[in-house]
Order: C-alpha cells, then sequence, then structure tokens
C-alpha cells in the first residue's frame, strides 16, 4: 500500500444480528446467529446463517494454514475462475488452534475479494506467525474503496438493510469471537487488503 492508504479498523462490538433495540445486548455469536435465524431472512442469506450455526456447534481444532487456506480457495475457485482471478497462497506459519468459524470468515473476505477484483489480476492470500497471534491477509488488486464505503464497513444494521456489507459484518463476528480484530488498508488504483488478526489460542 501507498501513503495514500486509507485504513479503517473494525472494532465495534459486532451485535449487528440483533434489532436496533437491543443494540447493547452483548450475546456469544451462537445465540446471535440463534436469534437472526428466528427472522425472515432470504434464501441465500438463510443459507450464510445456518451453515454458521453448524460451525458454531464445532470443536476447536488444530488446523493447518496451508490446508485451511487451500479448503477456502476451492469454496470460491468456481467464482474466481468465473473472474479469470489467479489464487496465490502462502502459509508461514505451524499449526493453528481455530473454530470451524474461522473458515466462514476468510470465505466471506474472499468472496469480496473476487468482486473487487480486477479480471486476470490475482489475489493473494497469506497467513504468518507472530509472537503473539497469526496474521491472515486478503489482497485484492481491485480499484479501491471510496472513503464512504471504507467508513461504512461493519455497519451492522447497513448490512443487514442492504445485503452490501453482510460478509463484511459476519467476519468481523466471527474475527472477534477469536479475540480478534479485523482491519482493511485500501488505496485507490491499488486495491484492499483485509486483515485478520487472531491470538495464539
Amino acid at each position: 500500500m501507498t501513503a495514500n492508504s486509507r485504513t479503517k479498523t473494525l472494532l465495534a462490538p459486532a451485535r449487528f444480528l440483533i434489532g436496533p433495540r437491543e443494540a447493547n445486548t452483548s450475546l456469544s455469536l451462537a445465540e446471535m446467529v440463534k436469534r437472526t435465524l428466528e427472522k425472515d431472512l432470504e434464501a441465500s442469506r438463510r443459507e450464510r446463517f445456518e451453515r454458521l450455526r453448524d460451525a458454531v456447534l464445532c470443536e476447536p481444532r488444530l488446523e493447518d494454514p496451508d490446508v485451511l487456506l487451500q479448503n477456502v480457495s476451492r469454496r470460491a475457485r468456481s467464482d474466481a475462475q468465473r473472474k479469470n482471478v489467479p489464487l496465490v497462497l502462502h502459509a508461514a506459519c505451524r499449526r493453528v488452534l481455530l473454530q470451524a468459524t474461522f473458515v466462514e470468515a476468510l470465505v466471506h473476505l474472499l468472496d469480496n475479494a473476487i468482486r473487487a477484483n480486477r479480471a486476470g489480476q490475482p489475489i493473494i492470500m497469506d497467513v504468518r506467525e507472530e509472537v503473539e497471534g497469526h496474521v491472515w491477509q486478503i489482497h485484492d488488486m481491485g480499484d479501491g474503496m471510496l472513503p464512504n464505503v471504507l467508513a461504512a464497513l461493519g455497519d451492522p444494521f447497513a448490512a443487514m438493510n442492504d445485503g452490501s456489507g453482510l460478509g463484511v459484518a459476519l467476519a468481523n463476528a466471527i474475527v472477534q469471537d477469536h479475540q480478534g480484530v479485523l482491519g482493511y488498508e485500501s488505496a485507490a488504483g491499488v486495491g484492499t487488503t483485509a486483515t485478520v488478526w487472531v491470538p495464539l489460542l
């Protein structure tokens, strides 16, 4: 990224799955998903939340980051091929303890990157180990985000109303369930990098 990069870090509590009247209520990810599935949802949105519900029920397990990235890229392969977007994977760390929901977070972030990316340009997915955690990044080579779009990322109620930011809001909730942080860096004409930091468990 260049000096003209714009950065947005999503620190807000991920309470987007419940209504504004309950915005000060703190719920677990599992409870938020359960409450959301009680609502009247369109089919594609319901499918996302049902997949997340099933993943929430799984116990955490040691994951090989390289295998995990391959699984995530496999889920998005047809969309990437349709847009002629190569997926480049790089994992430089040992196995890490993660919830099954973590894959869903990366899938949502990769889906967004593919939509934003320019045809023929690669998307780079990278994970590295730091002293106290792991850093996962997905970098697209799209047009970058306008300041108002970047500022609205992770807005829970906007995401539920128009659906355009639902993947980011879901990913944010999952990352926070891992006691992690999701951040974005974007620059016009260069692209966008989604960065997930999660602590060692």
